[in-house]
């Protein structure tokens, strides 16, 4: 029998620039869900990698102009603690 670990997308978020191009994939798929998917993805990369260009966050701002993001909420409704 093959044993499997889940893979998690933040563990290789390896830098300011990977974070950046993860989410500009997200925001230019105009789903939604999979753009909530990847914001809760970033938010549990390392705390030190967090630091996202400016012309980024500016196009985060764009797109989520109007949208609701509750950062205590994941995807699936539950609670982050």
């Amino acid at each position: 029998m093959v044993s499997t670990t889940p893979l998690d997308v933040a563990d290789y978020l390896e830098s300011p620039e990977m974070i950046s191009a993860y989410l500009d994939e997200a925001f230019a798929s105009e789903d939604p869900a999979l753009i909530d998917k990847a914001l809760a993805t970033v938010r549990r990369a390392p705390a030190q990698l967090k630091t996202i260009p400016a012309e980024t966050l500016k196009r985060i701002t764009e797109l989520t102009e109007g949208m609701v993001f509750d950062p205590d909420e994941d995807i699936e409704g539950g609670v982050n603690l």
